[in-house]
């Protein structure tokens, strides 16, 4: 997880601060300052904003301290928080990767801040292993190049169950 990865998935929180910031700008300009018209917008603010901060500390702690490597060559990937975990791509059962529905469909297009996260459960014999789009940022595009098979599932809220 590197600093790039969490301001990556901050991004739709940064364009929602900046346009939320212009509109309350010009509207004060316009019509006034007016307290209720800050307010409104601040309750509207904290709406998006404890969301996104719910998820992204979720899978902080989730991925803490987590590399991921992948080795093409020996179809494996080692999966290191405290110890060290190699798994072979055909020791995989399954993997189900939860996201909102836009990133389903694949558009680009975000009307929430949170609409970036995303995660991965892989399912292997012995355990499951949670990938975040904290490390990857497009979770479904990369474990496709690897040619492994996954199950895409739409959520309303990406949070870890």
């Amino acid at each position: 997880m590197t600093f790039r990865n969490h301001i990556s998935a901050l991004s739709g929180l940064f364009t929602f601060t900046i346009i939320l910031i212009i509109t309350v700008l010009l509207i004060a300009e316009y019509d006034g300052y007016d307290q209720s018209l800050l307010v409104f917008f601040g309750v509207f603010y904290l709406l998006n904003l404890l969301p996104v901060l719910f998820i992204h500390f979720q899978y902080y702690n989730a991925n803490k301290n987590t590399t991921l490597f992948v080795e093409l060559e020996k179809s494996q990937f080692t999966y290191k928080t405290n110890l060290a975990k190699t798994i072979i791509f055909s020791e995989i059962e399954r993997i189900d990767v939860y996201m909102l529905p836009s990133l389903y469909r694949g558009s680009n297009f975000q009307m929430m801040p949170y609409e970036g996260y995303h995660y991965a459960i892989i399912y292997t014999q012995n355990e499951k292993i949670i990938v975040t789009s904290l490390i990857v940022k497009n979770i479904v595009k990369e474990l496709t190049n690897l040619g492994l098979d996954i199950r895409k599932h739409k959520c309303f809220f990406p949070y870890i169950k």
